[in-house]
Parts: structure tokens; C-alpha cells; sequence
């Protein structure tokens, strides 16, 4: 067996304007990168995409009448082509905190996005806003994946707590079907109303589904959360079975005198 691996994470950005956002020195040429973002439920676009698009699943929002409970979780995706730089967002209005995510497959390099992951709903990532009350129990909705091998992302966003970096917001990060369950990213921004970015991963070695999976946060808050599986190797090609030969037959017909 083998799965994509984490790499490193960038340094959380923050702002209350646009900002710069800058990977670890570590990726390297092939990586699948995610740029994830947390907005007071406002929106973000790359006004220097540096190589990243939108994710499928993104954004995960999470409205409130009270805006300083709201939260967004906007993602971006890219390839590492080993030159394109730094991605700068707009003023989404309140704040943005922002990080970038580096993955490696365990052998060779994804050539595309599609090579990476599944486009599919369901198959490739599920989004899962939590709106119903302010709480400390995160769940996200599982996948069935489309190989062997994969490497299950866990992202979420949320609105608190409004503090300096270096809170460790979230754990307890479970899920029965998975193994190396381990936490990548905890950090907070005080930046505007403040926010928080999370991640963790685990392995499904075989094809299928995860299950859903959980999480207990230290603060009571909404939540956004993004699953996604990243491929070690493309699905299988699909083999047709063998077109039916037709063998036609001129009939002809004799003659009668």
C-alpha cells in the first residue's frame, strides 16, 4: 500500500484588507496544493490566482443573522508547476485568514487536478455546513472513493475564537474506517471579528466509503467542512466487453422457368 502524504503547511496569513498567501519552502514540482481561506461568511476570489481554481465543494458557508458567528470556508486547488508564485486575494470585507496545504503522491507527480482527485459530489469530496446551533461537535459527511490508496482531507472553518495564533482549537479526530488519523493544521487569527482554520487526514487503504467523521472543537461555533480524497494512483480504465461481430448473409434467390 501507498498514499499521498502530507507535506507542510504555510504560516497563517491574516488581514483585514487582501493579502499575500505564501506555501512552505518544502512543496516541490507536483504537488497537489490547497489554498483554504476563512471570511466572515463573505466572499473570496484570487485577484493573482498564481495556478490555484475553486474547488468543486467551495465555498461551505455558513450564514447567521448575527454576522460575527458567520463563517465561510473558501477553497482553491492547484498543481504545483514549480514557478507559479503566490496567490493574493481581494478585501472580502471584515477579514480573511488564509494558509496553503501541500500533498505529495508517493511516487511520480499528478499531472492534472482530475488525475488527483474525483470532480463527483460524493466521490471526490462532500461539503458539510453545520448551521443548526453553535457547538463543539464537528462532523463531516463521507465519501466513496473511486481507488484504493486515498488520502482523506478533513478542512473546516469556523467563526471562533477571535485570538492571536497558536490556540489549539480541535480534537479528538475520529473515524472508524480510517488509519494514521493525525492533525495537520489548529490555528487562530484575531484579525477583524477573528476565525479559525483546521485540517486533518487519515488513509482508506481500500475502495470505498469512509464513513463520516468527527471532531470536538475547545469553542462553541458554526462550522464548514470540506472532505476530500486524493488519489495515489488514477482509477482503473474501464474495459468494455468485446462489440458483437454481425456476419451478413446475401440470400439469393433462383429463378424458376
Amino acid at each position: 500500500m501507498a498514499f499521498p502524504t502530507f507535506v507542510a503547511a504555510g504560516t497563517l496569513v491574516e488581514t483585514t484588507t487582501t493579502v499575500t498567501i505564501n506555501p512552505n519552502a518544502s512543496h516541490a514540482t507536483g504537488d497537489y496544493e490547497l489554498c483554504i481561506t476563512e471570511t466572515q461568511n463573505e466572499t473570496v476570489s484570487l485577484t493573482t490566482p498564481a495556478g490555484f481554481t475553486a474547488h468543486p465543494g467551495s465555498p461551505v458557508q455558513c450564514a447567521s443573522g448575527t454576522a460575527t458567528v458567520a463563517t465561510r470556508l473558501t477553497v482553491f486547488e492547484r498543481i504545483w508547476n514549480g514557478s507559479d508564485g503566490s496567490p493574493i486575494t481581494n478585501d472580502p470585507g471584515n477579514h480573511v485568514i488564509a494558509t496553503i496545504l501541500s500533498f505529495r503522491r508517493s511516487s511520480g507527480t499528478w499531472a492534472t487536478l482530475a488525475d488527483a482527485r474525483s470532480a463527483t459530489s460524493g466521490t471526490g469530496w462532500t461539503a458539510t455546513p453545520e448551521t443548526a446551533s453553535e457547538n463543539t461537535s464537528l462532523e463531516w459527511t463521507g465519501i466513496t472513493t473511486d481507488t484504493a490508496d486515498q488520502l482523506i482531507i478533513h478542512l473546516v472553518a469556523q467563526a471562533k475564537p477571535d485570538s492571536a495564533g497558536g490556540t489549539a482549537e480541535m480534537s479528538a479526530h475520529t473515524n472508524a474506517a480510517l488509519a494514521s488519523i493525525t492533525e495537520r493544521f489548529d490555528d487562530a487569527a484575531a484579525s477583524g471579528n477573528g476565525g479559525w482554520l483546521g485540517c486533518f487526514t487519515g488513509t482508506l487503504a481500500t475502495q470505498g466509503a469512509t464513513g463520516n467523521s468527527t471532531a470536538t472543537g475547545a469553542t462553541a461555533s458554526f462550522h464548514a467542512n470540506l472532505m476530500i480524497g486524493i488519489r495515489d494512483s488514477a482509477p482503473a480504465a474501464t474495459v468494455l466487453p468485446p462489440k458483437p461481430i454481425i456476419v451478413q448473409f446475401a440470400v439469393q434467390r433462383a429463378n424458376r422457368y
